[in-house]
């Protein structure tokens, strides 16, 4: 099992990730007594340092050794992410945040 770099608390349920030198984001559900497993996962093509929830809990933002931040829907796991190399970072990302007010 690889390092985690940081793990995440979801706003409204009782859900929490983690993001891994694995190249993973797992969803844990800490209700659950098998909350020992990942729910649900992501699988990033870089290990992953960095993840926030929005505050509406509705989406993720994630940040890997590769300089795209990518934003994910939690129900969907659906990714957006810029295309345009202007758009995009020159180096890892190291850390995301959303404000409190989303």
């Amino acid at each position: 099992s690889a390092p985690i770099n940081e793990v995440a608390f979801h706003p409204l349920a009782p859900v929490v990730a983690s993001a891994a030198k694995d190249c993973t984001v797992k969803f844990f559900n800490f209700e659950r007594a098998s909350s020992r497993r990942a729910r649900r996962y992501l699988t990033e093509a870089s290990p992953v340092r960095t993840l926030a929830f929005h505050p509406a809990g509705g989406h993720l933002l994630v940040g890997t050794d590769h300089p795209v931040i990518r934003l994910y829907d939690v129900n969907t796991f659906q990714c957006f992410a810029a295309l345009n190399p202007a758009e995009q970072h020159k180096a890892p990302v190291v850390m995301v945040r959303y404000s409190d007010d989303g």
